[in-house]
């Protein structure tokens, strides 16, 4: 009838780096400017098959590895004129592996995130004059959803935390002009998985949905500086809570996996020093969201 099967590994961690860019002493025209320090979470594998006698469980999941976002810093000390500018530290959780018992996903930490060991996305200019047409700044957190089991409770989805997303204007003489702007430093945990069926006992839960925390978003002029942003689609630190996973197939069928919490972050603007902030067509949001329960299993018959 077979052996049982081998477990999957776990997926690895992701660790974004330092990405720095400096404009000093020389004006440009640039098209396009992206800089990315984003960590991925490896997925884990799938259990083995437990043999075509179906008597052997299959083997467990691998857990998803976590992703922690890294440093990513442009920093203006000249007149550039920027048509598109991009700046990423998110942090992405790999999935858990499917088996007997599904391997939870795997955290995402945006850069900046408590225990990422990074700083975040920052767009500071200094002295000079910046003009931008479209910039896009994120540090989110992304959980890496859990593994499907055959034979236990789903895998729970993987939490999410939200980095630090900052733009700085500092000093006199200093002018950011940003056309339309998306600043996001938001969190999403990642989906439990459905719980194991049984044939003739009671089918197990599904996974729980990972919890979300959103993070820090910074907009500061400061001493003498003027920041004026003509448009912000989005300025966001929300945090969404993973959606639990469905029970498992039996008699009675599963409890369905509980949905995540989600907490938001915070938003500051500020301006000090004789300088100014200036936002047109904006809204901050720093709404929390807990994910939904998961569907109840469906029961067999006595």
């Amino acid at each position: 009838y077979g052996s049982g099967g081998g477990d999957g590994g776990n997926g690895g961690i992701g660790f974004g780096g330092t990405a720095f860019f400096q404009l000093a002493g020389t004006d440009l025209s640039l098209v396009n400017l992206q800089l990315e320090s984003i960590g991925f979470g490896g997925d884990g594998a799938d259990g083995g098959f437990g043999g075509e006698g179906g008597f052997s469980e299959d083997g467990i999941g691998g857990r998803g590895g976590n992703g922690q976002g890294g440093n990513a810093t442009i920093k203006i000390g000249s007149d550039p004129a920027i048509a598109s500018l991009q700046i990423d530290t998110s942090g992405i959780g790999g999935d858990g592996g499917s088996g007997a018992i599904g391997g939870a996903g795997g955290a995402g930490l945006g850069g900046g995130a408590v225990g990422s060991g990074s700083t975040g996305a920052l767009l500071q200019v200094t002295g000079d004059t910046l003009t931008v047409g479209n910039a896009s700044i994120y540090s989110e957190g992304v959980g890496g959803e859990g593994g499907d089991s055959a034979s236990a409770t789903g895998g729970n989805g993987g939490d999410a935390f939200g980095g630090v997303a900052s733009i700085l204007g500092y000093g006199d003489g200093t002018t950011v002009q940003i056309d339309s702007l998306f600043l996001s430093a938001s969190a999403f945990g990642g989906e439990g998985s459905s719980g194991g069926f049984s044939l003739t006992d009671a089918g197990f839960a599904g996974g729980a949905g990972g919890s979300a925390t959103g993070g820090n978003v910074n907009i500061s002029a400061d001493n003498g500086a003027n920041v004026s942003i003509g448009s912000a689609q989005v300025i966001a630190a929300i945090a969404q809570g993973g959606d639990g996973g469905e029970g498992g197939f039996g008699t009675p069928g599963g409890t369905g996996g509980d949905g995540g919490t989600g907490q938001g972050g915070t938003i500051t603007a500020s301006s000090g020093n004789g300088a100014s902030l200036t936002i047109s067509n904006f809204s901050f949001d720093v709404s929390g969201y807990g994910g939904a329960g998961g569907d109840g299993g469906q029961g067999g018959i006595d």
